[in-house]
């Protein structure tokens, strides 16, 4: 038993100390062991406070990847920055060309509007021509008529 040689006589009074002493050895067992379940308890809260900040942190994460993710899918469907620029140059070089052709055009229109104006005197000059001629022709047989 606990330290205490069997054969030797136990008086009424050491029985008791015996029991006693037990006792507070127990008392204190129990004591050591209801402290230890107090801080595992301790520990335990701790730990699930900071598995909740952790889980609240990987909640964040996978919505910002979310987030992220679905702003990458929008951004997929335009076109690069290298493409734009390419496409935006290529617009400016035909817009420049047609600019070209434009002005030759319109000066190719002023030639031919100055070529059809002189076309139209030259005809009403020859047209005033004619009617002189055929005045004069008229007078001439008339004379011939009267003499």
């Amino acid at each position: 038993s606990s330290g205490i040689n069997a054969e030797w006589p136990l008086r009424p009074g050491d029985k008791l100390q015996v029991v006693k002493r037990m006792n507070e050895e127990e008392s204190k067992n129990y004591q050591k062991l209801h402290s230890d379940i107090e801080k595992e308890i301790e520990e335990g809260k701790k730990r699930i406070e900071l598995y909740k900040k952790q889980l609240t942190e990987a909640k964040i994460i996978k919505s910002n990847k979310q987030q992220y993710d679905a702003i990458g899918q929008i951004i997929k469907k335009y076109p690069s920055k290298a493409e734009t620029t390419e496409s935006i140059n290529k617009i400016e070089k035909e817009m420049r060309e047609l600019k070209k052709r434009k002005e030759a055009l319109d000066a190719d229109v002023s030639q031919k509007k100055r070529q059809f104006e002189v076309l139209v005197y030259s005809i009403q000059q020859l047209q005033s021509d004619i009617q002189l001629q055929q005045e004069e022709s008229g007078k001439e047989t008339e004379k011939m008529d009267t003499s």
